[in-house]
């Protein structure tokens, strides 16, 4: 199922607290869960690059507390000869540094401690878009995946097209593309909840960006068998030392076959394939997944059970995009491209939010930022916070507080794109000149000739004709100073 709780940010500050007075590594909660450490540390961010976890993964996260917190009460009434037994107990030093580290915890725990710990547990499960509901519409910050409830979400031309895929059948694979912090994993939850809701659709989502922590060495195998357990697939039946990628498909055909053979859709959507594509030193072939997609199409193409009831749906924005855009899937697959919003859905965004602003405002916040999603809905949540469109904007072509942190991560997927070959500095004199028209010379050629449609898919070049909005010229003439 996917996640449609929300969890704010003070409820996960109040969580990262809850772990130390618990004296809980986030590796051992991940570990009590059975997900990866970085599934942990992104639902503990706040910010942007928080996540958020599935029901099921957020109700082990509680019992997981819940465990915790009930060995600290026990430790704290047992006898004194019981919990120096307690802080020995392991069979290796690293079980016994553990059993230490909660036997101090427990120790420290007052009775009023506990009983704050017990409401920060109890209050994790509440709060979600569906109780809310009923008191008044709820309204999500910019930052993250947008849940599937949440009043502040706009739809696109993409949005009106899924019903099509999913009921007709229209795409047996589809690309999802919009620009660096454009809404894909908003509308990707969107696609996976209209599937869950579907009288006889199977429907699965995987979410990479939760796969493995940032820098943390992975293989080839790593890679499918945490995709192919996502979906579904029992770990036993990747059991075994002499399990290999190949063995694992044919156990995840087996599988599909049994598990889909009674469904009358069957709907895969995977999301955060970014992170992946970012550690692609860590793996033998980074884009022997997407290949793999490309062969799951080309089955539901050839209408082979059980792929012939097949709908994939996969994200392929900003550094994947740079890696994948040559591939067979992201040449063939069917295009659902998330385009930036027109001047409708810009005043669409303020409405949902209930910010009065005018026509003329509106078409202000637009050329600032033709309509970027993130961006948009940045500006609008400021003034819903009560700062005028002035002040507004003057935070944003100054680069303030998220609005450099957006434009840090468009350099970076830049900087992905073009690899070694050339400077973000150059690649960014290049554009400025190619927009207002002037002489380019021999490198500044290559570099448009080369990369002038990843600019346009990271949001950066708008066409026709390349133009820039006022915030990333803004952003730009900062760079090249």
């Amino acid at each position: 199922m996917a996640d449609d709780r929300f969890v704010s940010d003070e409820k996960r500050q109040r969580l990262a607290i809850v772990l130390k007075q618990l004296g809980m590594r986030q590796q051992d909660l991940a570990q009590a869960m059975g997900v990866s450490p970085a599934a942990i540390s992104r639902f503990l961010t706040i910010g942007p690059d928080r996540i958020d976890l599935r029901p099921e993964n957020l109700k082990r996260f509680t019992e997981a507390l819940e465990d915790r917190l009930a060995e600290c009460r026990a430790i704290k009434v047992s006898k004194s000869d019981e919990v120096e037994a307690r802080k020995n107990s392991g069979s290796t030093e690293r079980e016994k540094e553990r059993s230490r580290a909660l036997v101090h915890a427990a120790l420290a725990l007052s009775l009023e401690t506990i009983k704050t710990i017990e409401a920060d547990i109890a209050g994790l499960l509440t709060g979600s878009p569906d109780s809310a509901a009923a008191s008044g519409p709820v309204f999500a910050t910019p930052g993250g995946a947008l849940g599937v409830r949440v009043t502040n979400y706009v739809q696109r031309q993409a949005d009106k097209e899924i019903d099509g895929i999913l009921k007709d059948g229209s795409a047996p694979a589809s690309v999802v593309i919009g620009p660096v912090q454009g809404g894909t994993s908003s509308f990707l939850q969107r696609v996976y909840q209209r599937a869950d809701a579907m009288r006889g659709c199977w429907a699965g989502i995987v979410h990479f960006e939760a796969a493995f922590a940032r820098g943390e060495p992975f293989t080839q195998l790593d890679l499918f068998k945490y995709l192919f357990q996502e979906i579904g697939v029992p770990r036993e039946d990747f059991s075994g030392d002499s399990v290999d990628v190949h063995g694992m498909k044919e156990a995840f055909d087996k599988w599909a076959a049994a598990a889909w053979r009674d469904a009358a859709r069957v709907v895969v959507v995977i999301d955060g394939l970014d992170e992946i594509i970012r550690n692609a030193a860590a793996i033998t072939d980074p884009l022997a997944l997407i290949n793999w997609f490309q062969a799951l199409r080309n089955r539901a193409n050839d209408r082979a059970a059980p792929y012939d009831r097949l709908a994939l749906f996969v994200a392929l924005t900003g550094t994947t995009w740079s890696a994948a855009h040559a591939s067979p899937y992201a040449t063939q697959a069917g295009p659902l491209d998330l385009k930036k919003f027109t001047k409708q859905e810009v005043a669409d965004a303020f409405k949902q939010l209930n910010v009065d602003i005018d026509e003329k405002g509106t078409d202000e916040v637009y050329r600032l930022f033709h309509g970027h999603p993130y961006l948009t809905e940045l500006f609008a949540w400021s003034m819903r916070g009560g700062a005028s469109l002035q002040s507004t904007k003057e935070a944003a072509l100054n680069l303030a507080s998220r609005y450099e942190s957006h434009w840090e991560r468009l350099k970076s997927e830049i900087k992905f794109l073009t690899g070694p070959n050339f400077t973000t500095e150059r690649v960014l004199s290049a554009v400025v000149k190619a927009v207002k028209r002037g002489q380019l010379d021999e490198t500044d050629d290559i570099i448009m000739r080369n990369y002038r449609r990843g600019l346009q898919v990271f949001g950066l070049l708008d066409e026709p004709p390349s133009q820039i909005c006022e915030f990333y010229w803004a952003a730009i003439n900062r760079e090249l100073q």
